[in-house]
């Protein structure tokens, strides 16, 4: 199961939980990957991070 996967099967489950929803790469994007990360407006992050920019995401995600 991808991350796309659980971001689908989120959407569809729990409506509202995957609006927070960070994804974590390690930079193999295929076409797919590309299209789906253009559409979703969830953060995403590249590894290796920082702790800044994990802070960030989950910021982001956390905020009433």
């Amino acid at each position: 199961m991808t991350g796309m996967d659980v971001y689908a099967w989120l959407r569809e489950q729990e409506g509202p939980l995957s609006d927070r929803v960070v994804f974590i790469s390690g930079g193999a994007f295929t076409p797919r990957a590309k299209a789906f990360f253009a559409r979703v407006d969830c953060p995403k992050i590249q590894k290796p991070f920082s702790k800044a920019e994990l802070m960030h995401a989950l910021e982001r995600v956390l905020a009433p």
